[in-house]
């Protein structure tokens, strides 16, 4: 499981979050949009809940390169 708070606790200071093939389950916090700084988001392989939350989906939109499906 991903804190709820990392997206606060890191706020705009990282660029890169890679958590894929961790074996990590439940849901994908919002509070990731709170990481202004992100370029590169990996999820990938493991069991969240999907879908995955609209907001973490728009990330793409704003050019931060995502390897989840939504």
């Amino acid at each position: 499981t991903i804190p709820s708070s990392m997206g606060e606790s890191l706020g705009a200071a990282l660029e890169e979050l890679r958590l894929a093939t961790n074996q990590l389950s439940g849901e994908v916090p919002t509070s990731l949009v709170l990481l202004t700084k992100l370029k590169e988001l990996s999820l990938g392989e493991n069991n969240f809940v999907t879908p995955f939350p609209a907001e973490i989906c728009e990330l793409k939109e704003n050019g931060v390169n995502l390897d989840i499906s939504c």
